[in-house]
């Protein structure tokens, strides 16, 4: 199965800004924004880590996309950083990727 035949599972537009390198001051900079199709799922999630508990918004992404980590991604108006991306080869060209799960997090109530 190639990558363009699993065009018709990613119904969902989600908009991706490449890190194009860091500031004078240590923040990311962003390329311009571009729309994608993918599948996600996920949203506010409650994590319990340390004995401390706190809310986050928690996606996976689904997309044959170029999305690597540390890019940027608007969801649901909220804009999530790829912190993990896994590549699934295309079995029939094992140079090519089928398509990337991204997972995206952000704590509540922080900005980027």
């Amino acid at each position: 199965m190639s990558a363009s035949m699993l065009g018709h599972l990613f119904q969902q537009k989600i908009q991706v800004e490449k890190r194009v390198g860091l500031d004078k001051f240590g923040k990311p900079m962003y390329g311009p924004p571009e729309d994608i199709m993918v599948r996600y799922d996920g949203g506010l999630k409650l994590s319990h880590q340390d004995q401390k508990s706190e809310m986050m918004y928690v996606y996976s992404v689904f997309t044959d996309a170029d999305i690597e980590i540390g890019d940027r991604l608007t969801i649901d108006g909220l804009k999530l950083i790829a912190y993990e991306v896994s590549t699934t080869p295309d079995p029939t060209n094992l140079s090519q990727v089928l398509f990337r799960e991204v997972y995206t997090m952000l704590k509540r109530g922080t900005s980027l």
